[in-house]
């Protein structure tokens, strides 16, 4: 039945629009390294018609339609593990429109966010959210998931630069949400409604994102620490007297550990520093670094590093953006959590994670610190842990609970993560986000069986 219809859909499109042979394995996965399913179908749509025929087809056969965008998400959320027709949206992949005057541009969910920061950077201009796969991640799937990324601690998340929204419902209703306005109360806020729905909702067809002007400078540190708890401190006084930071990232002991046999060099003070603290700043005085300086101090700051130019930059904040290629140089499978949990509460949770650790799943510790988004990483080094990892996933969410926290703070919830949600939340609160969804998406056709 189901070759009948597909062949059927494949009459409607030109070649290679609606693929169901030979489908390439690319579709199966994302960067999760656990969940892996190939879809009955993909379907490569590069014009609006598309996707209108696909989704009457949709409605009227109750296809399971899983929106993608480039495959970098870390949850599940993009992967058929529940069967259905993947639609990638790689192929509307332009810029509509660059609207200087009202500093806003118009764009395709398909295209990179490295290529969008590319052309603002052009102009003089400056898109703030910058997740780490951002040269490789579409600005759709960041949309989908909201997501973050080091820059959150002062500018926010994708969020909050999303002006205007056109989305399909499940009911194949095209909705345009927002517009060049920089304030609107106006009913309801559906674009932060859409931010981070992980396509169960609707399909991004154009986003409209603000921009600001590009700064002056740029001045990277980077800080030793004994302990963590030091660390925060040291963020939490830096913060009270005024300095400015643009992004406030940590790497634990085991993070660098693993980074420092992937780099195959030492960090510095490697034998005694168990925490390493990545800071930015813009447009600073002069004497903002001796403030910083100043500070580190009072926390037992081991020394404090500056770049000074591009080169020492990129070697200074090397250990901090290779660590998930050393886990997968290292580990055949990692269990991720994108946790997020009070500022002030992130040294007491690492502390309390890190005595889930085992000889076979060693457990690290890394990311936002300046806005407690920690990413938790159990590594199953040979592959036959995950009855373990499970019950260790487990008690870190129990953890971030105790925290006041939740259990995603920018990758999103996907398939990975639903059964914690029902940790987090009360059934009343998980029955309203059903409602909602069933107002998008009343034929349930919309990745089903993803966040809840």
């Amino acid at each position: 039945m189901k070759d009948k219809l597909f062949n059927k859909i494949e009459q409607l499109f030109d070649k290679n629009v609606f693929i169901v042979r030979q489908i390439p394995e690319r579709f199966s996965y994302d960067e999760s390294t656990v969940y892996k399913a190939i879809p009955d179908a993909v379907f490569l749509p590069s014009r609006m018609e598309e996707l209108v025929s696909l989704m009457q087809v949709a409605k009227e056969e109750h296809l399971n339609l899983i929106p993608r965008g480039l495959g970098t998400g870390v949850c599940g959320g993009a992967v058929a593990v529940n069967g259905g027709v993947v639609i990638s949206l790689e192929r509307m992949n332009k810029i509509v429109e660059l609207d200087e005057k009202n500093m806003c541009i118009v764009v395709q969910p398909g295209i990179t966010t490295g290529e969008v920061k590319m052309v603002l950077e052009k102009h003089g201009f400056f898109y703030p959210p910058d997740p780490q796969s951002y040269e490789n991640s579409s600005i759709g799937g960041n949309v989908a998931t909201n997501a973050g990324g080091p820059r959150a601690v002062k500018y926010g998340t994708t969020k909050d630069y999303v002006m205007a929204l056109n989305f399909l419902t499940g009911d194949g209703q095209l909705i345009k949400s927002g517009g060049r306005t920089y304030k609107c109360s106006s009913g309801y806020n559906l674009n932060e409604l859409l931010c981070g729905s992980e396509g169960t909702l609707g399909i991004i067809t154009e986003i409209t994102l603000k921009f600001l002007p590009m700064p002056l400078q740029r001045r990277s540190i980077f800080v030793p620490f004994e302990h963590l708890e030091d660390a925060c401190n040291f963020l939490a006084e830096a913060l009270k007297r005024g300095i400015d930071f643009s992004a406030f990232e940590f790497i634990d002991d085991t993070s660098k550990n693993y980074v420092e046999k992937f780099l195959k060099r030492e960090l510095p003070f490697s034998e005694r520093a168990n925490c390493y603290v990545f800071g930015e700043l813009e447009n600073e005085h002069a004497d903002e670094i001796n403030k910083i300086i100043e500070t580190a101090s009072m926390f037992n700051a081991l020394d404090v590093f500056t770049a000074n130019g591009a080169e020492q930059e990129e070697r200074l904040w090397e250990a901090r953006k290779k660590i998930s290629e050393a886990f997968k140089a290292f580990s055949k499978y990692i269990y991720k959590a994108d946790v997020v949990v009070p500022r002030a509460s992130i040294a007491n949770f690492v502390a309390k994670t890190k005595k889930f650790a085992s000889d076979n799943l060693p457990l690290a510790c890394f990311g936002h610190v300046g806005d407690g988004n920690v990413h938790v990483n159990l590594l199953d080094l040979d592959g036959k842990n995950s009855e373990e990892a499970s019950k260790v996933m487990w008690k870190i969410m129990d953890c971030v609970k105790s925290c006041n926290g939740f259990p995603s703070g920018e990758h999103g919830i996907g398939v990975a993560k639903k059964e914690y949600l029902k940790h987090f939340f009360t059934p009343e609160h998980i029955n309203l986000l059903r409602q909602l969804k069933k107002v998008f998406d009343p034929h349930n056709i919309m990745n089903i069986g993803k966040i809840f």
